[in-house]
């Protein structure tokens, strides 16, 4: 199983410092745990209202064991909004993904794969914790260990080993694994090339209103590529609905 000592911030010595403010501030631990679903409350409240008993009560929950808990306060540092570096917030995170917390697993791998908040990145710790939630059936793990096994220098890099991990996310209508997967089966990056294929990820995930999904299917209308026949109408009906999707998308999985 995947495991790492968790460091200083949730170390002994912050035991014993939240204990002291449990006593000065007179916060009922039993109350905490038991209250679960206060943590999305709490966290307005700690995060973005500043309250220091709300922040005080979540880093309760989290020494509890409660793992949603942990997962908040690891969010919150790496987004600048604890007021701490947001290195800070990876202990957290950490210590809710060796719990299994498969959201938890996520969050952590992107971080570390892209250096959320400005921390150093780590691509091959990264990769162990999409893959332990990928295989959880989580389809964005999946999709962002496809992608890192498709960078260049990333640990295991292999174009034929990203595939199957798309498409686990592509099966699960994943629209940046589709349009991804789509590219492999036009290019031939590690796959063979299959433009039928490539037709139909892209087709898939235009249909969910994915940008780039949309333009190349209205490329190949405007060429006539990937099997189509040439339609200058087609591919201008795509290009105004690009308009919407792009002011429409969401933020990456």
């Amino acid at each position: 199983m995947l495991k790492r000592p968790v460091t200083a911030a949730i170390s002994v010595a912050a035991a014993v410092l939240v204990l002291f403010l449990v006593l000065s501030l007179g916060v009922d631990l039993r109350r905490a745990v038991r209250e679960a679903s206060r943590i999305t409350a709490l966290g307005a409240r700690a995060y973005a209202g500043h309250e220091l008993r709300a922040r005080l009560e979540l880093h309760l929950l989290a020494l509890a064991g409660r793992t949603d808990a942990s997962l908040m306060i690891g969010e919150a540092t790496l987004d600048g909004a604890a007021g701490v570096p947001p290195s800070e917030g990876l202990p957290y995170l950490r210590r809710a993904a060796e719990a299994g917390d498969r959201r938890a697993q996520l969050v952590l791998g992107k971080a570390l794969l892209h250096g959320r908040g400005g921390i150093a990145r780590e691509p091959a710790e990264a990769g162990r914790w999409l893959r332990a939630a990928a295989e959880a059936g989580d389809p964005a793990a999946a999709y962002y260990l496809g992608v890192l096994f498709r960078t260049p220098g990333a640990p295991g890099h292999s174009l034929s080993a990203a595939i199957p991990w798309l498409q686990r996310a592509a099966d699960q209508h994943l629209p940046a694994a589709l349009f991804v997967l789509g590219n492999a089966y036009r290019s031939g990056e590690g796959v063979a090339v299959d433009e039928h294929k490539a037709l139909e990820c892209y087709t898939e995930a235009a249909e969910l209103d994915h940008p780039e999904s949309i333009q190349a299917l209205a490329m190949a209308y405007l060429g006539g590529e990937l099997g189509l026949t040439r339609d200058e109408a087609m591919a201008g009906e795509l290009l105004r609905d690009l308009e919407h999707a792009i002011r429409d998308a969401p933020q990456g999985p």
